[in-house]
């Protein structure tokens, strides 16, 4: 049969209105396809002076703790994607409507969060790794369209070790070397701030609003000691008074 034939005898099949999946098999590969169009393209895309060539599809790799490494190593440190991953990782259930998700990060855009699960994917295609993330569409329990996500079974074993240790609190060793560089300021924190190390950020909650601007004049200087002291760079953010707070009576007199 020429390959008129053959082209001529595809196209008068795709008028049939029929609905049915086809199965080709090409240089001995076995091909599952849903529409008759689909076969049609794959069919002239693939012959080649007569022939049928077909490339062999790149093997995909799949998580092991080398790549999960790398790839954790190339997010942010307390960007929106790691708390994704994290917030995922220590789910009590397999997996979490987007509702739920945007309620536990105490996130209000879902656009925000899309664009971390995008930025994931990338990141992930970028080593040649599949996602790390489900996404299944559902339906809630009032009939509209949502989604529920998980993590990648290979991906959340393989990093169970790199999962980071507890915020170090307080930090009284820094602390003490803020002393012998700065006394004032020592004094000043020991009594208006809370500190906490999240991983490369070190978090200065004032506790009473009268500090907050006193504190916000000295990030750079707690930068420059914490970077030092940890031998390491170090970002340092103010977070906000906690809401239990009680509010002191005036600031001490430095």
């Amino acid at each position: 049969m020429t390959q008129y034939m053959l082209d001529k005898a595809f196209k008068n099949r795709l008028r049939l209105p029929v609905s049915m999946s086809y199965r080709v098999t090409i240089a001995g590969r076995t091909v599952e396809m849903d529409s008759p169009e689909e076969v049609y393209r794959l069919l002239q895309s693939t012959t080649v002076n007569g022939r049928h060539e077909v490339k062999a599809a790149p093997k995909r790799q799949e998580w092991d703790d080398d790549r999960a490494a790398q790839f954790m190593a190339d997010l942010q440190p307390g960007s929106l994607q790691m708390q994704v991953i994290w917030t995922l990782y220590h789910l009590e259930t397999k997996s979490l409507s987007r509702d739920d998700l945007l309620a536990m990060m105490k996130i209000s855009d879902a656009q925000q969060l899309g664009g971390a699960f995008s930025g994931l994917i990338k990141n992930a295609k970028k080593l040649g790794a599949p996602s790390p993330l489900f996404i299944k569409r559902i339906r809630d329990t009032k009939g509209n369209r949502t989604y529920e996500y998980s993590l990648d079974p290979a991906f959340r074993k393989a990093v169970e070790h790199l999962e980071p240790a507890e915020p170090e609190s307080d930090l009284p060793g820094f602390r003490d070397y803020i002393a012998t560089r700065r006394a004032a300021l020592a004094g000043f924190m020991s009594q208006g701030a809370h500190l906490a190390l999240v991983d490369d950020v070190l978090k200065v909650t004032p506790k009473s609003s009268i500090y907050v601007r006193y504190l916000n004049d000295n990030l750079g200087v707690l930068a420059e000691l914490v970077s030092a002291y940890y031998e390491r760079p170090i970002r340092t953010i103010l977070t906000p008074v906690p809401a239990t707070a009680t509010k002191a009576k005036e600031a001490p007199q430095l």
